[in-house]
């Protein structure tokens, strides 16, 4: 779950980065979507607990 996350986290930078510099996306729509990523992040994380490793 850990791996997944940062590779949600990364994509979710690297799309903003290259989607900003091009122009498609302004900056606080770049806010917005980063921010929501920041919660799917976090609510992934909430499994961990429940998480037993078999």
């Amino acid at each position: 779950m850990v791996f997944q996350n940062l590779v949600i986290s990364a994509s979710v930078i690297v799309f903003l980065i290259v989607t900003s510099i091009l122009g498609v996306v302004g900056i606080g729509l770049a806010i917005v979507f980063h921010e929501g990523s920041t919660l799917v992040v976090v609510a992934n994380s909430l499994r961990l607990p429940a998480y037993r490793e078999q």
